[in-house]
Parts: structure tokens; C-alpha cells; sequence
């Protein structure tokens, strides 16, 4: 919590509502637009990437400790064995997490981001 606060305090993105040129009706006022976060400069940018890497690299190993708990209790008698239904979404999140950030890493352009 103290870390995601940090966050917030020291990289603030502010949201913008960027105009859609080529939709303009017949009296060439614009209808409609997309709004996108932005930083005033490149640091706090910079300090966003950064942050968002450490977030994401601890949710991986925190991850990581959970399976192997998982795999170590799975021999346990049955009536407390869940350790199968943990695992499976254990690696489900494992997944999701490597696929936001490898996804992350891509579709992150100097402008916005998609994610």
C-alpha cells in the first residue's frame, strides 16, 4: 500500500480527452474523441515504467512462492487437500501475468498506453 501511494504521489498521470480529427459532423464541430493518460515529462514517465516493472516482478515471484507451496502440500490427506484447485489458478495467474507483460513491453508507445 505504501508503495502504490509512492507511486501515485511522485508520477501522477493526468487523463486527457484527445479530439478525433476525421470525425467532424456537418457543421465541423468534432464528435468524437479518446481519452488517454499522459505525463507532464519524461521522468515521471520513466519513474511510471520503472514502478510498474517492480509491481509486476513481485506479483511474478509471489506468484512463484504460492505453486511451489502448492506442489509441496500436494500429498496431503483429502479432506484438507486443495492444493490441485490453488495450483490450477496458481497458473492461471502465471499466465495472465506473463502475457500483460510481455503485451505490456509492446504496446507501450511514447503517447499511451493499451493496457
Amino acid at each position: 500500500l505504501i508503495f502504490l501511494i509512492m507511486w501515485t504521489t511522485i508520477s501522477p498521470s493526468a487523463y486527457v480527452q484527445v479530439p478525433i480529427e476525421t470525425s467532424r459532423d456537418r457543421f465541423g464541430r468534432i464528435t468524437s474523441s479518446y481519452g488517454i493518460c499522459r505525463w507532464k515529462n519524461d521522468e515521471r514517465k520513466e519513474f511510471w515504467i520503472a514502478c510498474n516493472s517492480l509491481l509486476q516482478t513481485c506479483e511474478f515471484i509471489t506468484s512463484l512462492i504460492l505453486t511451489y507451496y502448492a506442489y509441496r502440500c500436494r500429498n496431503i490427506s483429502t479432506e484438507y487437500n486443495e492444493s490441485t484447485w490453488i495450483g490450477l489458478i496458481l497458473w492461471i495467474q502465471l499466465q495472465l501475468n506473463g502475457m500483460s507483460t510481455l503485451l505490456g513491453n509492446f504496446l507501450i508507445s511514447d503517447e499511451e498506453s493499451y493496457l
